[in-house]
């Protein structure tokens, strides 16, 4: 099978730091090839978005002539119009779902196209807004967690890490002035970190290098898709404290997960008390959680048991 990806062409893929959307792309592209499939990249960068740009990634597309063209941009869902016999897959990975994503579906026109929702609160306001559950698909981000690495004995065992980055929606102010937590992330809206808190904006190798030496991951988000960041925590055998935005597709009943209530989130001492018993209860689980996450997020399972079959779908 022939599949092209359409990225945003914010970030170079693979991505060398930050690009969550450009991460999920280039894992599935590594796992297809594994699986014997032929995947093409469009991933335009400069430009803004200009007409002659749109023009460039359509022509980019028709030209390799795929069975599936999976457009990861919302912004450029209305291109599927001029995609000559290719089947449609749009996924929307904004961090919350609106009106404004709806628009873009609406203007793609596109009879038979199929959109993939990250998790089934997401799919129910696409349902709830009109489009068709035959063409609405729920499939978990992933990603290759033989590429973190683990260990059991933690470098940082009484200190926790908040990777992403530094936004307002991310809410790292919430907890700037915690004691034993870490952050590390590109700074869009500047907070005032502990001294020696910020560890600077981490390479992809130091991701994979570094998160296992840490006992838990803190991310109170006030809006999310699928956060990658918190499958990779898992695949680096760390314990998650997030709000409740950041938790679709996570089993919560698991001890070495804990959700902050959104009216608790600005409560210092309870947030503080949640991610201390959290990083108790998630060190001598560290085997038991990097396995929950090749279950149920290592991207080449995703892709066997979920993506792969419903691309056959699309195309038979």
């Amino acid at each position: 099978m022939k599949i092209t990806m359409v990225a945003p062409g914010v970030y170079p893929i693979p991505p060398q730091g930050y690009g969550g959307i450009e991460l999920v792309i280039w894992n599935l592209r590594k796992a297809l090839i594994g699986e014997g499939h032929h995947v093409n990249i469009v991933n335009l960068m400069g430009g803004g978005n200009s007409i002659a740009k749109r023009w460039n990634i359509v022509r980019a597309i028709n030209a390799s002539c795929p069975d599936v063209v999976h457009i990861h941009a919302s912004k450029y869902f209305n291109l599927a119009r001029f995609l000559r016999g290719a089947n449609i897959l749009f996924s929307d990975h904004s961090p919350g779902v609106s009106f404004e994503e709806y628009k873009y579906h609406r203007r793609a026109k596109v009879k038979g196209a199929h959109t993939l929702c990250f998790s089934e609160k997401i799919k129910e306001f696409y349902a709830a807004v009109g489009i068709g559950r035959d063409f609405l698909h729920v499939i978990p981000n992933g990603v290759a967690v033989a590429e973190f690495s683990f260990t059991e004995q933690p470098k940082y065992p009484d200190r926790s890490i908040c990777l992403g980055v530094v936004s307002k929606r991310k809410r790292q102010y919430a907890i700037a002035d915690l004691p034993n937590i870490d952050f590390a992330g590109p700074v869009n809206e500047p907070v005032d970190f502990l001294d020696g808190a910020y560890q600077g904006e981490w390479s992809r190798q130091q991701v994979c290098r570094n998160l296992t030496e840490y006992a838990n991951k803190v991310l109170l988000t006030e809006a999310e898709a699928h956060n990658v960041a918190c499958m990779e925590s898992l695949a680096s055998g760390l314990g998650l404290v997030i709000s409740q935005n950041a938790a679709d597709n996570l089993d919560t009943s698991l001890p070495f997960i804990d959700v902050v209530p959104d009216d608790k989130i600005h409560d210092r001492e309870f947030v503080a008390r949640i991610i201390a018993k959290n990083r108790a209860k998630s060190l001598p689980l560290r085997k038991e959680i990097r396995e929950y996450a090749k279950r149920n997020f290592d991207t080449e399972h995703v892709v066997k048991t979920k993506y792969l079959p419903l691309l056959l779908s699309i195309v038979l």
